[in-house]
């Protein structure tokens, strides 16, 4: 449980402290990756450029202009590739795989299903991409709600002396209202005054936190199915309880399990987003998935 609460609060750290120029401000999602921005960044002894494209994506080697199909890829760090080049994200990898169609990387650092619902709202309003995947990992389920320990781990690395104004911040939190839907309300965070105290009593339960997901995920796949697209699931670290995987399974949601763990995947030792070899993999297994899919998506070649 320790790693996953590392890697989930990553980007927090390196966003103050390293990454800032590369993210401009969202009144809702908080940040968003800065089009046309770029610095050189230092992982695991390795020095590389990390680039923002003219669309606000990290940058996919290879994608054309248009292509026969698109597939857009929605996440957080893992997706984005925080810790490894643009060539070595799964993304680009994938653009290698189909090279007649256009994959787009719409993962930004900390953002979980709350905020890639937000994306696809957004940019489904001005095109309609025929693949649509948002990739999870386990930190999803908190980060999605604003939990609270979530809440105070975040403010617990709040850049705010005790002589400085505090951050007015605010975060998605998906909340679900008395008939069970799905609700988005924005919280404030970092809530300091709230560091060092136990509220573990009034954590949310699994039951809850899945249902969760689950609702943002049924959301996005309605949105998808309305024009005709294919909306799937992948899992980067860390396994759906069989709740939610049932869940899924019953509204007729794929998923691809992609999902890694074991050092030898991640960008130690300062980092555990995951490394090279992790997005080779990733590509391998999503790729299989899409090439399933061919007779009735359309094949790559």
């Amino acid at each position: 449980m320790k790693v996953q609460e590392d890697a989930a609060s990553a980007p927090a750290r390196y966003l103050r402290s390293h990454l800032g120029p590369l993210f401009e401000p969202d009144p809702v999602l908080l940040h968003r990756p800065k089009p046309n921005a770029s610095i050189e960044v230092t992982t695991a002894g390795r020095r590389f450029v990390m680039e923002v494209d003219e669309m606000g994506c990290r940058a996919v080697l290879g994608q054309p202009s248009a292509g026969e199909k698109t597939l857009t890829v929605y996440g957080c760090s893992f997706t984005f590739g925080f810790a490894v080049a643009a060539g070595e994200t799964f993304c680009s990898l994938l653009q290698q795989m189909f090279p007649n169609w256009r994959v787009e990387n719409h993962g930004a650092p900390g953002y979980g299903q709350s905020q890639n619902l937000i994306q696809l709202e957004r940019d489904t309003r001005w095109y309609k991409p025929e693949l649509v995947t948002f990739c999870w990992i386990g930190g999803h389920l908190r980060r999605n709600v604003a939990e609270i320990s979530w809440v105070q781990r975040n403010s617990s690395q709040a850049d705010a002396s005790a002589s400085s104004k505090i951050p007015d911040r605010r975060v998605l939190r998906a909340t679900l209202n008395r008939n069970g839907d799905l609700h988005l309300r924005l919280v404030r965070v970092p809530r300091p005054d709230l560091v060092g105290i136990d509220l573990s009593d009034f954590a949310p339960d699994a039951y809850y936190l899945d249902l969760i997901c689950f609702r943002l995920f049924e959301r996005a796949s309605t949105i998808v199915k309305a024009y005709g697209g294919h909306f799937f699931v992948t899992t980067l670290r860390d396994q759906l309880s069989a709740r939610l995987a049932g869940q899924l399974a019953d509204r007729g949601i794929p998923v691809v399990d992609a999902s890694l763990s074991g050092e030898e995947y991640d960008c130690l030792p300062g980092d555990h987003h995951p490394n090279a070899l992790a997005n080779r993999i990733y590509a391998e297994r999503i790729g299989n998935y899409l090439s399933r899919l061919a007779p009735e998506q359309g094949t790559a070649s």
